[in-house]
């Protein structure tokens, strides 16, 4: 399928690739799933697109998006200029920037207060 994959690699696109190969998704996709080397040759053409398409927001970056240059740095360094928000998720509780959260669905969370007389 040297078609299907050149297609994949220059569009990141598997509905234009199998329309250049003449095969349907659903064979691409079983071949893929039958195929370890197939598979593999996929996963190459796809990220050798992506490569491609980082290429591109760095030139228009660098010529014209400081949004774009933020995303950039944001991906490759993100622990210099990343977000520094760190979420993650524990049984009954949600860890915000080593700061514990109790869940809604905590009973200890809401505890019960005895109605006054």
């Amino acid at each position: 399928m040297p078609a299907f994959l050149t297609t994949l690699r220059d569009t990141a696109n598997v509905r234009l690739a199998c329309s250049q190969a003449g095969i349907t998704r659903q064979a691409a996709y079983q071949r893929k799933q039958d195929d370890a080397d197939f598979a593999a040759a996929w996963e190459e053409a796809h990220e050798e697109s992506i490569d491609t398409l980082e290429a591109v927001a760095r030139s228009r970056a660098i010529a014209s998006s400081d949004l774009l240059v933020i995303f950039l740095l944001k991906s490759h360094r993100r622990e210099v200029y990343g977000d520094k928000v760190e979420v993650t998720n524990q049984p009954n509780r949600l860890v915000i920037d080593e700061e514990t959260v109790p869940c809604a669905d905590d009973p200890k969370a809401h505890p019960t207060v005895p109605k006054a007389n």
